[in-house]
This record gives structure tokens, sequence and C-alpha cells, in this order.
């Protein structure tokens, strides 16, 4: 079946078997919505078994990377949810992060501009994160009060090859706080050296040439090896 998402663009190279999902939303910085969430969760969930796909590559339109849930859309309908309500939404975005997670397909992250919240979850379940010189990434819970949540950030960070730094900095990193820029570059993520002329666009790092190079490793639809959760 073809993937046809209405919230994003979604493209794929028949000669290299690449899938490039762009999120696609500018003017909101690539702020997800309910739509935006479910979307995703479905398509990464196809993408698993999807004939002709040997890698995957997710990126954003504009200044940003993705920044989290909309706060328009997302954060002030929450507001008016009751418990039930506010589970169902829990669920929905963590079976975004776990839909990538079980995705046997390499999952590459081309981490253009702003990566936060949400955006940098999805970048941490993603299996390789390449960034351009724009890249700033944040993890915004903690701003808040909250640590254990952010779509399983708290369970992803400490683990290799996510974070080959370990716990300690991984925990660090979270109740700090801090927004990191290239020039503070964390271990789990890929800066391409910079060749010191102007890049033609924020996220052109090489990142379709990589993709081809991962899914030589991946499994084919009839392959029934399947990655951890």
């Amino acid at each position: 079946m073809a993937l046809n998402p209405k919230s994003f663009l979604y493209t794929i190279d028949s000669a290299s078997a690449v899938a490039t999902i762009t999120l696609n939303r500018p003017e909101r910085l690539n702020a997800l919505n309910f739509e935006v969430y479910t979307e995703l969760r479905d398509t990464f969930r196809a993408l698993d078994t999807a004939p002709g796909v040997r890698a995957v590559i997710i990126t954003g339109t504009g200044r940003a990377f993705c920044t989290g849930g909309d706060v328009e859309d997302i954060i002030g309908s929450l507001f008016s949810r009751d418990a039930a309500g506010l589970l169902e939404f829990t669920r929905l975005s963590g079976d975004l992060i776990l839909s990538i997670r079980q995705c046997r397909r390499p999952v590459v992250a081309a981490l253009n501009g702003t990566v936060a919240g949400a955006g940098a979850v999805i970048a941490a379940a993603s299996d390789i994160r390449i960034a351009a010189e724009s890249a700033k990434i944040a993890f915004l819970f903690s701003r808040v009060g909250l640590t254990g949540a952010d779509m399983g950030a708290a369970w992803l960070l400490p683990r290799p090859p996510t974070s080959p730094p370990g716990w300690r900095g991984a925990r660090r990193w979270r109740w700090e706080s801090p927004s990191r820029r290239s020039t503070r570059r964390p271990r789990w993520i890929w800066f391409p050296p910079s060749s010191g002329k102007p890049k033609p666009r924020p996220n052109a790092c090489g990142i379709p040439t990589f993709a081809k190079l991962t899914r030589r490793s991946a499994p084919s639809a009839s392959q029934g090896s399947s990655r951890h959760a």
C-alpha cells in the first residue's frame, strides 16, 4: 500500500530505496500537532515492512527540524482533557517513538536548525543523527520540573549506541537542559566536518548518501529480524 501522509512530505527514491520524511510546517518551526503525531506513527509502522524501502531519513523544512508539540494545537488542547484524554495522548506520543525504535529500516535524523522537546526525542530514537552547523538541541521538560517523561527520553538517552557518554552525562543533560549548539557537541550526534564554505541548504550534509550506505545492512521486507524496542 502506497504511503500518502497529508501532514508532512513523504518521498522515496526508487533507485536508492531511501525514503524521506520531511516535516513541513516551517511557519510553526515544524511543531507537531495531533495529525502529525498520528501520521508519523502510522508511517513508521508501515515502513517496517514496506517493500522497496531500505533506509529512512527524517528531516524538517526551513529553520527547524522539529520544536516539539505545538503550543496552540496541542498544549492548549490538553488543558481541557480529563485524565483519560491525557493518557490517550501520552500513549500516542509514546507509540510514535516505539514505532521508530521498532522499524527495521535504519532511521537517519537529519538535524537542520532547532531540535527541541519531542523533536529531540525523535532524534534520540533514530539510529543515526547527523546535524547541520545550524543545529541546536534541547530537552525541555526539566525546565518545568519534569524529568521522567518527554516521550521516553529518560529511557533513550542512557542507552548505547544512542548515548555513548552513559548515565551520568545523559542525566546531567536532561536535568540541566542546556541548549546544545554545534560548538558544544554531544557525542551521540555526528556533526560533519565544516569545510568553511557556505552550504546551499541548512541540512546539506550528505544525508542521502549516508542513508544509501546504511541501507546495505537493512533487512528487506521479507526478512524477519527485528530491532530492540
